[in-house]
């Protein structure tokens, strides 16, 4: 038996994650903010730092956004 994890009706999840990401920047633009994909800042606790990349962000105002689009399995449980 294989897992699959995949969306039911979407190309893929990647396809998925795009376009919740693509909704919530035109959410934000039609409040005034706008914000890029892909913005990768250092993240961490001192001297160490690690780039992560969000989903969207912007320097001005300093927005970072990480977009997770959940929904209901096939049997009706909720997402673990």
């Amino acid at each position: 038996m294989t897992d699959n994890f995949q969306r039911v009706g979407s190309a893929s999840n990647a396809h998925v994650g795009r376009d919740f990401a693509a909704v919530a920047a035109q959410i934000l633009l039609e409040r005034g903010i706008t914000v890029e994909p892909e913005v990768s800042v250092p993240v961490g606790i001192g001297p160490t730092k690690k780039n992560h990349s969000f989903d969207l962000g912007s320097e001005k105002p300093p927005t970072l956004v990480e977009c997770k689009s959940h929904s209901w399995t096939v049997g009706g449980n909720v997402p673990s």
